[in-house]
C-alpha cells in the first residue's frame, strides 16, 4: 500500500510540472495513471518508482488489459499518457511502438460514402452548437471528439492556422490545420458568438451532454451521428494540395493536418 502511495504521489508530482493542455485533460492524465499504478499493483509487479518503469512492466500491462478485453483505444491512450509521464520525468525508457506491442485495431472500419448535399447538414439541424460541432469537421477536419472540446483561443492564437495540441488530438501529436477558406472563418466566427467569453463549449456544457445532444439532434432530423464529416475535409483539402505539389505530398501534408497515423486510415477518409 506504501509503494502505491508514493508511486501515486511521485506521478501526480511528475504531472504537475508540466502545464500543457487543458484542465481536465491534465485531470485526465493523472486518473490514467492512478489506474496504471493500480494495475501495476494488482500484477504485483509495481516498480519503486514511476522512472523505473521497463519494457517488461509494460508487456505485463498490456497483456493483463488484453486479458481483461480493453478497447484497442482505451490501452492505446494509456500507453500515450505513460509515455507522456515518462518523457515530462525526463525517463530514459523509450516505450515501444504500439505494434511492436502487439496492439492494433482489430475492428474494420465502415465506409461511409458522401451524401450529395452534405454541405447542407449544418443548417438542417437545429441547434447552433450541433451545426458549429458539424462544421468543425466538415471544414477542418477534426474529430468529433476535437470539434466538442478544442480551445478556440489555443487553437487561433497563430493567424492563419487551427491548431489541436496533443493532450486533445487522437494522434497524441500537435495537428496544425490552414485557415484558407471563407467558410473556415465563418465558422470560427460563429463559435466565438457561441463561446462568448468562454474558450470551449465544454466549459458551458460537460462534453457527455455535448455529445448526447449532438446524437439526439442528429437522429431527429434523419442524420447519422456517427457519419465522419471530416472525410468531406480530407477530399477537398486533397484535391486542393494536388493543384501545387506532386501526390505523394500531397497526402503527406493531408496525414499530417488530420493527425491520421497510417496510410491505411487515410485512404478510409479518401
Amino acid at each position: 500500500m506504501g509503494r502505491k502511495y508514493n508511486l501515486i504521489k511521485e506521478t501526480n508530482g511528475i504531472l504537475k510540472s508540466c502545464r500543457f493542455g487543458a484542465y481536465t485533460s491534465r485531470c485526465d492524465r493523472k486518473n490514467i495513471m492512478r489506474i496504471l499504478i493500480n494495475d501495476l499493483v494488482s500484477l504485483k509487479i509495481a516498480p519503486i518508482s514511476i522512472r523505473a518503469i521497463n519494457q517488461t512492466h509494460v508487456f505485463a500491462l498490456v497483456k493483463y488489459w488484453q486479458k481483461h478485453k480493453l478497447a484497442y483505444r482505451t490501452i492505446r491512450n494509456k500507453l500515450g499518457v505513460l509515455r507522456t509521464c515518462l518523457k515530462i520525468a525526463q525517463s530514459k525508457v523509450v516505450i515501444l511502438n504500439n505494434k511492436q506491442l502487439g496492439i492494433c485495431n482489430t475492428i474494420k472500419q465502415k465506409s461511409y460514402a458522401l451524401p450529395d448535399n452534405i454541405e447542407k447538414h449544418p443548417d438542417m439541424v437545429i441547434y447552433p452548437v450541433t451545426k458549429s460541432i458539424i462544421e468543425f469537421q466538415l471544414y477542418f477536419g477534426l474529430t468529433k471528439t476535437e470539434s466538442v472540446c478544442i480551445d478556440l483561443n489555443l487553437a487561433t492564437h497563430e493567424t492563419g492556422t487551427l491548431t489541436i495540441y496533443r493532450d486533445l488530438a487522437t494522434n497524441n501529436k500537435d495537428i496544425i490545420v490552414p485557415i484558407v477558406t471563407t467558410k473556415q472563418q465563418q465558422s470560427i466566427a460563429t463559435r466565438e458568438q457561441l463561446l462568448t467569453h468562454h474558450a470551449r463549449l465544454t466549459d458551458i456544457i460537460s462534453k457527455k451532454n455535448l455529445l448526447g445532444l449532438y446524437r439526439a439532434n442528429l437522429l431527429f432530423h434523419g442524420l447519422n451521428p456517427s457519419f465522419p464529416y471530416r472525410k468531406y475535409y480530407a477530399k477537398n483539402r486533397l484535391a486542393s494540395l494536388l493543384q501545387d505539389v506532386e501526390k505523394k505530398e500531397a497526402l503527406y501534408n493531408l496525414q499530417c493536418e488530420l493527425g491520421i497515423q497510417s496510410k491505411r486510415q487515410l485512404q478510409e477518409l479518401l
